[in-house]
């Protein structure tokens, strides 16, 4: 495959068959999802390590859980490296990378909070939001304790729960602190 065409497949198709890549940016919608577990799938046909690339402000949590899923079936190993701002649902994905290998460039940072939706309908259609609330909120918190608590035994729900009451901003030590990513990669 000749330079130019890589370069074109990475811009149009947001994925690089040569270096096994794929690109996660902007806002995690139903688009982004179909469009990541797609080039996940396309990538796994073959053998060897696929490294996403993610810089998300976060957004739809059904769509974010599914990609977390795609990732973590895959057969090849994941990498994950964030560059800028990696919030909310985009941080649960980030937790989907094989161990070791969660990665956050220097000058990038996480941001973890409990879920956000806005309710409309009748009595029983609002239940039943809040009911699906609750469970991806439960989904999301176990993927964030399952992580820490390999860096932090004795971290408990609660204490997850205090941390995230509010928007909570990780630097990339902070980060690494809470078991969140792996490693800082210095390219200076």
């Amino acid at each position: 495959m000749k330079i130019e065409e890589t370069i074109s497949d990475f811009h149009d198709e947001k994925i690089c068959y040569t270096s096994k890549t794929i690109k996660c940016f902007g806002e995690i919608t139903d688009t982004k999802k179909e469009e990541v577990i797609s080039n996940l799938h396309i990538l796994d046909q073959t053998t060897g390590q696929v490294t996403i690339l993610l810089s998300s402000e976060g957004g739809c949590v059904t769509a974010g859980l599914a990609i977390f899923d795609a990732i973590r079936a895959m057969k090849n190993r994941v990498r994950i490296i964030c560059y800028g701002e990696v919030a909310s649902i985009a941080t649960v994905i980030l937790q989907g990378a094989d161990e070791g290998l969660r990665c956050l460039m220097p000058n990038a940072y996480l941001m973890i909070h409990e879920g956000e939706t806005s309710r409309s309908g009748s009595e029983k259609d609002i239940a039943q939001q809040k009911r699906l609330q609750d469970w991806h909120e439960s989904k999301c918190n176990d993927i964030y304790l399952k992580s820490i608590k390999e860096k932090k035994k004795r971290f408990t729900k609660k204490k997850l729960l205090d941390l995230m009451d509010r928007d909570r901003v990780l630097l990339p030590k902070e980060a690494i602190e809470y078991g969140l990513i792996d490693e800082i990669l210095e390219v200076y």
